[in-house]
């Protein structure tokens, strides 16, 4: 739709390499980005596998959570293809997935720790 906010070049959280601040961009005021941050956060817990990244979750839980924030926050709906709650869902699930290797990273070790210790006993 050629009257919704397109989203503008280059990736959220990056705006010193080419990309933007998205709080910014929204210029929704930082009680209602945060609002908005943590009401996409639950949603992708709730619906979304934390363990993978955005390219790899079904589409039809993503278009759920969309589709969640703009009943929402019904703004959103002003921006073309949902783009910052896709941004938000990048970002989180960026850094969660991140959090579920390194603890996964973790406890391997841990595990690899006990059982060299038991073989040198």
């Amino acid at each position: 739709d050629s009257n919704k906010i397109s989203k503008p070049s280059g990736e959220a959280g990056q705006p010193g390499c080419g990309g933007y601040n998205l709080e910014e961009q929204l210029s929704w005021g930082e009680d209602s980005f945060k609002s908005l941050k943590q009401f996409v956060n639950k949603a992708i817990k709730k619906h979304l596998d934390i363990t993978k990244c955005q390219s790899q979750q079904d589409r039809k839980a993503l278009d759920t959570v969309c589709d969640l924030a703009i009943a929402e926050f019904l703004d959103l709906g002003t921006f073309e293809n949902c783009w910052p709650v896709l941004n938000l869902v990048q970002m989180c699930l960026k850094y969660l997935s991140s959090r579920v290797w390194q603890k996964k990273r973790i406890a391997d070790s841990e595990v690899a720790k006990r059982e060299k210790r038991m073989w040198d006993r």
